[in-house]
């Protein structure tokens, strides 16, 4: 029997939220059956959920972001505020920064100006 469209959507979402699961583990540096102690669930169904062949459990999901200070949206969808706010902010402070060194820049000559103009009054 083959897959209809929906099937294959819905087997790829299983699969890239496993892998964003994997990577909240590799990072945390912990074997399967550790993360899975530590999250409520045991490392057959933490394989399972990371090699996307069924949905993580929303029980286990929770305490796993918060426990590992991840987004849950980011592990669904793959999109995290929290990351595009800091680079949002970073990207303001940066732009504040290069204005600043501009205007400094733009006075320093216009000071010279000056002390050239008293100079030969």
């Amino acid at each position: 029997m083959d897959k209809n469209a929906g099937q294959i959507i819905e087997e790829m979402h299983r699969q890239e939220i496993g892998q964003r699961i994997r990577a909240v583990r590799l990072r945390a540096g912990l074997t399967q059956e550790k993360f899975a102690k530590l999250i409520g669930t045991t490392g057959t169904a933490l394989l399972k959920w990371e090699s996307g062949q069924h949905w993580p459990e929303l029980k286990c999901l929770m305490p796993m972001c918060a426990r590992f200070n991840v987004n849950y949206e980011y592990v669904l969808s793959g999109i995290d505020d929290r990351l595009e706010k800091a680079v949002a902010l970073e990207l303001e402070n940066h732009l504040a920064r290069v204005l600043m060194r501009q205007a400094i820049k733009a006075q320093k000559p216009r000071r010279k100006a000056i002390r050239m103009d008293r100079g030969r009054a």
